[in-house]
This record gives structure tokens, sequence and C-alpha cells, in this order.
């Protein structure tokens, strides 16, 4: 069988669901090597790097998933779900000046928009916002929900009352 970016990528992320992220660390590697538009596979790979104490591997994933990013902003200004992206990725780079400014962009793009408010969340959680990663969060679905408590990344914002509360009250995307 022919290897394929997209089939890499999904094997990495089953792994880094499972909490095995340094099993996932080729795939999202041999992802972004066979496509490197895949910006995604870029952030996930610094995000496994990351927490297998590989800080500098991480922070080269991570400029390479914002120079993908930050292309496809400037290729198309009004996309929120990338512009929430990039926030994202500004915020995991530590510049908390345009992560704020990218992901109030998007939120008002994109205010609906399901993956917007997911890096939203994870935006503000990363900046240390923690009551504005609720706030964002408060139109999320169930599904949305549950996919961001499998995150390490987010595990303060899931353990937060509020959080659960949304949760609870949350409904099924149909």
């Amino acid at each position: 069988l022919k290897e394929d970016a997209t089939v890499m990528h999904s094997l990495g992320q089953v792994l880094m669901y499972q909490s095995r992220d340094g099993d996932a660390i080729p795939y999202f590697r041999r992802a972004f090597a066979l496509d490197s538009t895949q910006f995604l596979s870029a952030l996930y790979l610094g995000n496994c790097l990351l927490r297998t104490g590989r800080i500098a591997d991480s922070r080269t994933a991570y400029a390479r998933s914002f120079a993908g990013a930050e292309r496809e902003v400037e290729r198309a200004p009004q996309n929120g779900y990338n512009r929430g992206f990039l926030a994202y990725l500004c915020a995991r780079r530590g510049d908390s000046l345009r992560a704020g400014a990218e992901i109030a962009q998007a939120l008002k793009t994109s205010p609906e928009v399901a993956d917007v408010l997911w890096e939203a969340a994870l935006t503000y959680e990363t900046l240390g916002r923690h009551d504005d990663a609720i706030s964002a969060l408060r139109s999320a679905s169930r599904d949305l929900l549950e996919d961001l408590s499998r995150w390490p990344e987010a595990a303060p914002l899931v353990r937060d009352e509020r959080f659960q509360q949304l949760l609870h009250a949350s409904q099924r995307t149909p």
C-alpha cells in the first residue's frame, strides 16, 4: 500500500488520543514529510514532542506548522478556522499578544464554527485565560466538549466545574 499523509496523520492522532505520544511522533513526522501543507500534523507533532520532553524539537515543529498556518491566513484572511489555528500556534510559541488578536478575529468571523470554538478554548487555556476559555465554549456541542476532554493541554480546563456543567448541559451534534 502507498503511504498517504492523511492516513499517517490519522494513525498518529489515534496514538496521541491513547496517550502514546512517543509512538505517534513518527506518524506525524511522516505525514508532514509526505505533505508539507499538513500543518496540523506539524502542530500535533510539536505537542507530542513537548509532552515527551523534547522541547527544542517541539519548537521546530511549531515553527513549521506556524509557517503553513500563516500562509493559509494570508491566502484566505476571512477563514476563521485557519486564523484560529494560527492563534493557537501563536499561543504555543509564546506570542500572547498576537494569539489574542488572532483568536478574537477568528471568533468574530466564525463564532459558531465548532473548530474555531475548540481552537479558542485551547488558545485561551494556553494563554492562562481560563475564564475566556470557558466563555468560548458556551455554545459548544457535547461532541466538541468530549473531544476537548481528551487533550492533555485542556486538562485544567476540563477539571473546572463550569466546564463540567457545560458538558452535562450540552447536546450531541446530530
